[in-house]
């Protein structure tokens, strides 16, 4: 089996398929969730112990592995982005609502 923790769908267990890749074990976990930073995924080997991106090599998945999906780390310039986004949004509804009351 190789591990799949962290921001995935289905985390668990997943059967260990010879020759399969990283992203192959996250499809087969559900695919990332929406809250992943999927660029600080890892893959840590128990016999080495080492904390592997497997992206930026031909690191090959062995039995035994196990993936970690960090959630996504919350930033203040983000927040205030989605904040700005949505009272955006709601304050459009508001304006279109007191247009069709007024018109």
């Amino acid at each position: 089996f190789v591990s799949v923790t962290g921001a995935v769908n289905h985390q668990g267990n997943v059967e260990y398929v010879s020759g399969g890749t990283w992203n192959d074990y996250i499809v087969k976990a559900g695919g990332f969730s929406p809250t992943a930073d999927e660029s600080a995924m890892r893959v840590v080997n128990p016999n080495t112990e080492s904390y592997i991106d497997p992206r930026g090599n031909d690191y090959k998945i062995v039995p035994g592995d196990m993936i970690i999906v960090p959630q996504e780390q919350h930033t203040f310039w983000k927040d205030l982005s989605t904040f700005t986004a949505i009272t955006a949004q709601i304050l459009t509804i508001f304006a279109g609502i007191y247009l069709l009351r007024k018109g």
